[in-house]
């Protein structure tokens, strides 16, 4: 997965241009006369220390809105982590992501991200790369379930023979026992109506998340509730 990290990393600071991390830099732009018959391509031999802009970086509308939409996504908890923790909207980038948010970026997010902000053929070679990915974690063994080295094939039979029992089994257990079948999700406190609370729309099963803040309703909301 740290492969799948470096490449997600290069993609998307070559596309959203940061200067420091980029791949994208006059050394690879000089390089194109060489392997590549692109004269549109080449770096101008008038100004030979002046990059041209390439059609795969965005501007810096295009990285804000990139930036705006990863901010408000949800996802269900355990899927991946706060993404909007690892965004940097004064300088429009994203910094701290760990190896497993990558992953999840590179394989479900990153085509819609910039499905409308590349070309078709720039998008379609960031499709490659992100099914790429998706069919070499398909062929991915747990090196955990592998306890003898000697067989592995066999240890993987075993690993998951005993996991599908322990499924299995666990139809029978009473109610009232929690296994990985029936354990709540971390953010599931099952609690019952408040008695306390008289209008039904303040009282929904659950916790709030995230700070807490006041809002006062307004005239028809507030003739709306009594």
């Amino acid at each position: 997965m740290h492969i799948e990290k470096n490449v997600f990393d290069n993609i998307l600071n070559t596309v959203i241009d940061i200067k420091e991390k980029t791949k994208d830099n006059l050394n690879a732009w000089k390089g194109l006369k060489i392997i590549c018959n692109r004269a549109k391509l080449e770096v101008d031999e008038r100004r030979p220390n002046v990059m041209p802009k390439a059609v795969y970086t965005q501007t810096k509308e295009q990285k804000r809105r990139i930036c705006e939409w990863t901010s408000h996504l949800k996802f269900p908890d355990g899927y991946v982590s706060n993404l909007a923790y690892c965004l940097n909207m004064k300088e429009l980038r994203m910094h701290g992501m760990k190896r497993h948010d990558c992953h999840v970026f590179m394989q479900k997010l990153i085509l819609i991200a910039f499905c409308e902000m590349l070309s078709k053929s720039m998008w379609s070679a960031l499709t490659k790369a992100s099914l790429l990915f998706q069919i070499l974690c398909l062929m991915t063994l747990d090196v955990n379930k592998v306890k003898n080295k000697a067989h592995v094939e066999a240890s993987i039979v075993e690993a998951y023979l005993v996991e599908e029992i322990g499924l299995f089994t666990s139809h029978y257990f009473e109610p009232h026992i929690l296994c990985k079948r029936n354990r709540p999700r971390r953010n599931d406190n099952l609690c019952m109506n408040d008695p306390r609370i008289q209008w039904s729309i303040f009282n929904y099963p659950g916790r709030a998340s995230g700070a807490s803040k006041k809002r006062w309703l307004r005239g028809l909301e507030a003739q709306s509730v009594t």
